[in-house]
């Protein structure tokens, strides 16, 4: 997630204003945000550069309130950096933006810089011994789909799959802590975190199950090295943060084709479509089955989402608001 600041333009006279999804980021504070765009608009006259960032899903939880907010900042910005093609198609038949002002930057893929524990830690401290890891990383929330991956297990264990008994399905993450009104999210996504655990116990797949809590950042690089097989269950996604990190490792993945992933995993052999147990269960079996060679992913676009190539897009972009505003003053 971005967030907002000030930063200085190419040319010393011209400064240019960047901006993240603003209900995630500021929360109570989005009025005070879209003030701020407002003055810097009529008092400056500097080009606005705003990055939507999951604005899809926020505008469908906020029907109302959300379309008419993300309507008022894309009002009053030069550019719109989104993630996905499926994110500019929104921006411009939603909100009647000009394709000439909404540019399509992959979310970057990298590693995190800081790492803290190895994988032998994290297989002592949770006891994995030297079972293989099936890894659902990042927050858990109602619309990744971890309910749909624990009935797909289920349903792999009912039916026999021997491959299945050398795996334990590692979720590593919390439920995000909210703050204000947002605490309604939260009971939410902990109340759907008891259903899963509940689903997991009537499924058999409980003791197949571990639960690690928040991760620091210092472990997420082992979590990444030490699975076998990363799984995207999710249901509804504008893009995933979580997926563009895990290209970055060696580990396949299996992704939904909910949202921006399918252009993130466009032809994976290892998709699914989102909310359908039965079609990943499916696709989980076949991917046990196959082998090492086949199951490693192919990728066509090894530079779109590089972090080098994404910075380079993006300080184009702003050169090319700087110097429109520049022509606007002459």
């Amino acid at each position: 997630m971005l967030l907002m600041l000030a930063v200085t333009g190419i040319q010393s006279s011209v400064r240019l204003w960047r901006g993240g999804s603003p209900i995630a980021a500021f929360g109570s504070r989005t009025g005070t945000l879209m003030r701020r765009i407002y003055e810097l608009r009529r008092d400056l006259n500097v080009p606005i550069v705003v990055t939507l960032h999951e604005f899809g899903r926020e505008s469908t939880l906020l029907p109302i309130a959300g379309r008419a907010l993300y309507r008022r900042v894309v009002s009053n910005c030069d550019q719109v950096i989104v993630h996905t093609g499926i994110a500019m198609n929104a921006v411009v038949n939603r909100f009647g933006v000009p394709e000439d002002k909404v540019t399509v930057i992959p979310h970057p893929s990298a590693r995190p810089p800081v790492v803290t524990a190895s994988c032998d830690d994290l297989r002592r401290r949770f006891g994995l011994d030297d079972a293989r890891v099936m890894l659902a990383f990042g927050f858990i929330h109602v619309d990744k789909g971890l309910d749909d991956l624990v009935r797909a297990l289920g349903i792999l264990r009912a039916s026999g799959c021997a491959q299945l008994e050398d795996y334990v399905l590692v979720v590593a993450g919390a439920v995000r802590p909210r703050q204000g009104l947002f605490r309604a999210f939260e009971l939410r996504d902990r109340l759907h975190l008891h259903r899963v655990m509940r689903l997991a116990r009537r499924n058999g797949v409980g003791e197949r199950l571990v639960l690690t809590g928040y991760v620091p950042a210092g472990e997420v690089s082992a979590w990444f090295s030490l699975a076998d097989v990363v799984v995207l269950p999710y249901r509804r996604i504008e893009q995933s943060g979580v997926a563009s990190m895990a290209r970055s490792f060696p580990a396949p993945v299996l992704a939904s084709t909910a949202g921006g992933l399918t252009e993130q995993f466009a032809g994976s052999s290892w998709s699914f479509p989102p909310r359908a147990p039965d079609e990943l269960a499916r696709t989980i079996e076949q991917f046990l089955a196959a082998t090492p060679g086949e199951r490693m992913p192919s990728r066509t676009d090894e530079c779109a989402d590089d972090p080098a190539t994404v910075v380079a897009r993006t300080l184009e972009l702003y050169r090319m608001a700087i110097a429109a505003c520049e022509n606007c003053r002459s």
